[in-house]
């Protein structure tokens, strides 16, 4: 991956969610992941125990606004090395 070789962050993974906080995200849910929200939604599929919609959705949606935050973000870091 042309990032890897390129840009050297002090995180230990390489996944959204990890270079995203370091990188200043604002995640609204910090505790949550996707294994979580499969849980969460096989208990309501089974147990009809509640499934907390709003708080998903809100997941989902840092997802997806997360990458481009990422995107921007590093290109203002090779900008400014530049």
């Amino acid at each position: 991956m042309w990032l890897r070789r390129t840009l050297a962050l002090p995180v230990q993974g390489t996944g959204l969610k990890e270079i995203a906080s370091h990188l200043g995200f604002p995640w609204r849910h910090k505790g949550m992941d996707g294994m979580m929200v499969g849980m969460m939604y096989a208990r309501y599929r089974d147990r009809r125990e509640p499934f907390a919609v709003e708080q998903v959705m809100e997941y989902n949606a840092d997802d997806v606004l997360a990458l481009p935050f990422v995107v921007n973000r590093v290109r203002r870091l090779f900008e400014a090395a530049a």
